[in-house]
């Protein structure tokens, strides 16, 4: 069933968790859809430190999303496990906050199959010779440090990228929902007990 949350006045919590579900399947295969891009925050030693990430994949209860295994965001989940996404759907005005416990791999099934889906220039994101962060004089240094479009398309030489690639694989545990209406909105917060979704209205 597809729901509008602009306009249905008497929606369920079972139909705001399908309605979930939906935008983020439909997010998977559109990339002009706005929660294909999301945010992504993890905890640094610091601050929780938040940055766009392309969603790759949502499945069952998890979230997927690619990243170089040398970039601090991993190092943070190795460190700490708490994770969190965000994303806002402006035509249904609709916020989403879902968080979990987060691995990053580097081998496996799942790396192997997440590995064989980049092709051509999206393997340029993990060609850097130098760590990501690294300090350089200038922008172009930093680009500079990365392949070519030629050497993307060459096998033989971005298959040796595969060692900078990590899948981010979220299990979400808790989802944050909030439509806004004028004068009507609405808020319902999701949580995973015993690997069952319990679901409650809020306050918005």
């Amino acid at each position: 069933m597809n729901i509008d949350l602009m306009t249905e006045k008497k929606i369920t919590l079972e139909e705001v968790s399908t309605q979930i579900k939906q935008m983020l399947k439909r997010a998977i295969h559109d990339k002009k859809d706005p929660l294909n891009t999301m945010t992504l925050t993890t905890l640094g030693t610091e601050y929780p430190e938040s940055r766009a990430v392309i969603l790759r994949k949502f499945k069952e209860d998890t979230l997927i999303c690619h990243s170089d295994r040398r970039t601090e965001k991993v190092q943070q989940i190795r460190n700490n496990p708490a994770i969190s996404w965000h994303g806002w759907h402006p035509r249904r005005r609709v916020q989403l906050r879902l968080s979990g416990k987060a691995k990053a791999h580097v081998s496996g099934g799942l790396f192997e199959e997440e590995w064989a889906r980049i092709q051509g220039s999206s393997r340029l994101n993990y060609s850097a010779i130098t760590i990501p962060g690294t300090k350089v004089e200038s922008a172009k240094e930093g680009w500079n440090n990365f392949g070519g479009i030629e050497d993307a398309q060459n096998h033989l030489i971005s298959d040796a990228w595969k060692s900078h690639f990590c899948v981010i694989e979220t299990e979400i545990l808790k989802i944050d929902w909030l439509q806004l209406e004028r004068g009507k909105n609405r808020r319902a917060i999701f949580h995973k007990v015993k690997g069952q979704w319990e679901g409650i209205w809020v306050v918005p």
